[in-house]
């Protein structure tokens, strides 16, 4: 048993900002799971720690092997409940941590549906002037919560935690913000707003709790979230969750647009793409004419919100490099080629929200049509074998040289296998949504070669204006990342798709009919 004291901030992202007696000692991918909701006393959760290079870790793609010999991988179920007095400016807790087998985590782990997050953190120690050193972590968050990055400082006792002056790069605090506790974290869609940002920017509270992003997503807002019940027939879940999707999407659309444009799209093209994929799942029971119908229909509504997309990505893809290859090339050209893509001040296009809306709504409509009740399982289950089986088709081979067009095709169906995964979950989420989650991170390594491509063509398609940008240095920094992410993807991809087609049917057939049986009893 020990006593947690911690304060916490959000991070300058530019390392640039940081003093040079910053220093990176080790770093960690986290995955972690609450048992208990947002709120609880005591809350439980369950963690799994894979150790990274801290030279590659703020994207969280580092090799293990590259951490040292005498650190590994560790699962823990910690406790963690708060004390009767709590210092100012610090929260205290009592913390009991225990090491778990992975069979122990693995059943853990499936009661933790909803309340996840998966980050990246760095240890970092720096020193002041009279040369006494600081010790503190800065997380990374992935996913959803993208974009978002918090450092924790732990003191030995109350008085240290009040003396502490934080270093210019710590901005915010959030210690008492209630948002920013990973329990909270992980229920939420996107990032908390700065509460230090113009009001103007600021999310709306909640009408009977902590300020936090209103918008819904698996588990909130949803009747069940994206997934087939425990107690739900295929056809019923599919049904449902379809419905779920379009009628968040119309909400966001209709009821946020407005305070907060950039959440509102984002939460309503992500619940596009889920109903897309769980019509590539239903396609065989649906019919080939019904789900070419609304897919197309979809896929028109979600082109119609991606008008300024385009250069948010480019803009943020200049901001990874940057953070990876600090000092690799002078600030001043990231500067110049950011300025070059964030617009300059011309107006961008406005999405066409109403015409997104018409087709959402018409989709709508045709889901309680779609022919699912009398489906059998194998017309239910189908779907997700052939993407599967296509995902697997995809999969570079050793010596391969993938173009961008194929790896980004890939993509798609790696992006189905995680979706259809989630859908499915509950035939033995331990084993479904741990694939379903390996799919999830390989998406989005190839996410990310796909935008550093859109990058390398646009800089090469046209000059830079500022005449001092080393465009040809950042061209070599794209091309060497790309090569890392490529590595990265055959290796988890040769993981993700080990099975025959064949072999993954028959599992996944063998453990939808236990499911469902149960489920009829």
């Amino acid at each position: 048993m020990g006593l947690e004291i911690e304060r916490k901030f959000l991070v300058d992202a530019d390392p640039g900002a940081w003093p040079p007696s910053v220093r990176a000692s080790r770093a960690w991918l986290l995955r972690q799971g609450y048992v208990t909701p947002p709120g609880s006393d005591p809350e439980v959760r369950v963690r799994h720690a894979r150790p990274v290079d801290p030279r590659t870790a703020p994207h969280g793609d580092g090799d293990a092997g590259d951490a040292g010999e005498d650190e590994g991988e560790t699962r823990q179920l910690t406790t963690k409940a708060a004390t009767a007095a709590a210092p100012d400016g610090a929260v205290t807790r009592v913390e009991v941590e225990v090491d778990v087998d992975e069979a122990a985590f693995d059943e853990l782990w499936g009661l933790t549906a909803g309340r996840r997050v998966e980050k990246v953190r760095i240890e970092f120690r720096t020193d002041d002037a009279a040369g006494r050193g600081t010790v503190f972590t800065v997380d990374h968050f992935r996913g959803d919560l993208r974009g978002l990055i918090l450092a924790e400082v732990e003191f030995e006792d109350a008085a240290a935690a009040r003396a502490f002056r934080p270093p210019a790069f710590l901005l915010t605090e959030v210690t008492d913000d209630r948002r920013y506790r990973n329990a909270e974290l992980a229920t939420l869609a996107a990032p908390p707003a700065d509460p230090a940002a113009p009001p103007g920017d600021a999310a709306p509270p909640a009408p009977d709790g902590p300020t936090r992003f209103s918008a819904p997503h698996a588990g909130q807002g949803d009747s069940m979230g994206f997934q087939i019940g425990t107690d739900e027939t295929l056809g019923d879940g599919l049904r449902r969750s379809a419905g779920d999707q379009l009628d968040g999407a119309v909400r966001a659309l209709e009821e946020r647009f407005e305070a907060d444009p950039a959440k509102a799209i984002h939460d309503a093209r992500k619940r596009i793409k889920k109903t897309r994929a769980l019509l590539r799942l239903a396609r065989p029971a649906v019919g080939r004419k019904v789900a070419r119908r609304d897919n197309a229909t979809l896929r028109t509504a979600a082109a119609t919100l991606s008008a300024a997309r385009d250069a948010d990505v480019l803009v943020q893809t200049v901001d990874d490099l940057a953070e990876r290859y600090v000092g690799r090339l002078p600030s001043a050209t990231f500067e110049a080629v950011r300025h070059e893509f964030s617009g300059s001040g011309a107006p961008r296009p406005a999405p066409s929200v109403a015409e997104a809306l018409d087709g959402i709504r018409e989709v709508r409509a045709h889901v309680d049509t779609w022919p699912l009740d009398a489906a059998g399982r194998d017309e239910l289950l189908a779907g997700e074998g052939i993407a599967y089986a296509a995902g697997r088709a995809q999969l570079p081979g050793p010596g391969d040289a993938p173009s961008a067009e194929e790896l980004h095709e890939w993509r798609k169906r790696v992006k189905d296998l995680w979706y259809h995964g989630l859908l499915l979950r509950n035939a033995w989420a331990p084993v479904v949504e741990s694939q379903a989650e390996e799919a999830h991170h390989l998406s989005e390594i190839l996410g990310d070669d796909h935008d550093l491509f859109v990058l390398h063509e646009r800089l090469v398609a046209g000059p830079v204006a500022d005449p001092t940008a080393d465009v040809d240095g950042l061209l070599e920094l794209i091309d060497r990342r790309r090569a890392e992410l490529l590595g990265e993807a055959l290796v988890l991809g040769r993981r993700v798709y080990a099975e025959s087609p064949k072999a993954h049917a028959k599992r996944l057939r063998r453990l939808v009919d236990v499911w469902q049986e149960d489920a009829a009893a």
